[in-house]
């Protein structure tokens, strides 16, 4: 901005008109310091400053702390959603080995595929893998959704692991895991015959709703 006497930026004026209120350079100072706390970048400070300079309705401290501040609001909203879909990418591309990696996670794991090889086989479940995302998810959570990945959603019997090691193997060698929402229709209570469905469907349900908020 254009700098007057007494440390004050002038506001553009109108043809004709005489040259309006100031902006005073603290006033311009504290915006930006307080911005870049928040971490606005340096050269977007600068052509916001420069850009309100030109502004014909910034005439004055109320006026530039207006304009400013519906600026910064704008920036931040852009900054929410971008970090949100960076972690939707880190979510999606985390490998599974590190979502379910303790020992207690993998014998949990392997517990869970056999009560859902019983449920199959005493007709309890129309699915293995329906029946394996109930146990799973009432016990892991959304972390169910890395094994169900990598045991693919044709899983049969005699390909599931029964070790640690085998089951690590297979959790390393997976891909991403299965989107929450794919998760949640797998255990809903009218997806699927299992009797403990709406308990797994309630242990995804607040993760659902917290993702999809960040939409």
């Amino acid at each position: 901005m254009a700098h007057s006497e007494g440390g004050s930026s002038s506001a553009a004026s109108a043809p004709g008109e005489k040259k309006g209120a100031l902006v005073n350079d603290f006033t311009v100072r504290g915006c930006v310091l307080d911005a870049m706390r928040e971490g606005l970048p340096k050269a977007t400070a600068k052509k916001w400053v420069h850009d309100l300079s030109r502004n014909f309705y910034v005439q004055d401290d109320a006026s530039f702390t207006k304009a400013w501040y519906e600026l910064r609001q704008n920036w931040e909203k852009q900054s929410t959603r971008k970090q949100r879909k960076q972690r939707r990418q880190q979510d999606t591309q985390e490998p599974s080995a590190k979502r379910v990696k303790t020992q207690s996670d993998l014998q949990t794991v392997l517990d869970c595929l056999k009560a859902a090889q019983e449920d199959l086989q005493q007709g309890v479940c129309e699915s293995l893998e329906k029946a394996a995302a109930v146990h799973l998810s009432i016990s892991l959570g959304s972390n169910a959704a890395a094994v169900l990945a990598a045991l693919g959603s044709q899983a049969r019997l005699e390909d599931l692991p029964t070790s640690p090691g085998a089951l690590r193997t297979l959790l390393n060698n997976a891909g991403p895991p299965m989107a929450l929402k794919q998760l949640t229709l797998l255990v809903h209570p009218d997806k699927t015959q299992h009797p403990r469905a709406k308990e797994a469907f309630q242990r995804l349900a607040p993760e659902l709703r917290a993702k999809m908020a960040e939409l």
